[in-house]
């Protein structure tokens, strides 16, 4: 499944809620900040690290396997290198990966679901974004449109957010005035 929508568009709250409304509830929701590793060195960290002939790697689990029976969430999918995101493509076909420095096919039971700001059909994209994994992310794929397109959701929202925070500092709040609503539907909420 893939979620594409501007930052701020509720991508990852979709994916939790997803997650949460489906049978793998009870499994762990992880979450992958693709761009916020080394391209290097996001293999081992995603997939795993098998110990290298040398020693100087140890052996040790990979996001894939922590999300074993739930859901793995993998932002800014476009940040991926060719490589991969080849890989990726065969864990969301076969459920079959490896680690790094293996040959070791091991299989995982995981849901994946991935998210981008940026529409990956566009042609600069072309040679940077397997078509192969594109095509197999856009089969099943929802646009989020932003928030100034949906002002209708922004009372539904509001009240969310404001019960989670009074829930988190233990204080009851009760709701907003119309004015504030207003004020919030009537903001432009620029990109």
């Amino acid at each position: 499944l893939a979620l594409v929508g501007e930052s701020g568009s509720g991508k990852e709250m979709l994916a939790r809620a997803i997650h949460a409304a489906s049978p793998r509830h009870d499994g762990p929701f992880v979450v992958v900040e693709a761009d916020s590793r080394d391209p290097d060195e996001f293999s081992a960290f995603f997939f795993g690290q098998a110990r290298d002939w040398s020693g100087a790697r140890e052996e040790s689990p990979g996001l894939v396997e922590r999300a074993n029976d739930g859901t793995l969430f993998l932002n800014h999918i476009d940040a991926l290198t060719l490589p991969v995101q080849v890989r990726l493509k065969r864990l969301l076909q076969n459920g079959e990966y490896y680690r790094e420095s293996s040959t070791v096919i091991r299989k995982a039971n995981v849901r994946t679901i991935v998210s981008s700001m940026h529409d990956l059909t566009r042609p600069e994209y072309a040679d940077r974004f397997s078509r192969d994994l594109l095509y197999h992310l856009m089969i099943n794929s929802i646009q989020i449109p932003p928030l100034r397109d949906r002002v209708e959701d922004i009372p539904i929202l509001a009240e969310y957010f404001m019960k989670e925070e009074a829930q988190r500092i233990g204080r009851n709040v009760s709701g907003f005035s119309q004015e504030l609503i207003d004020l919030l539907s009537g903001y432009s909420y620029p990109d």
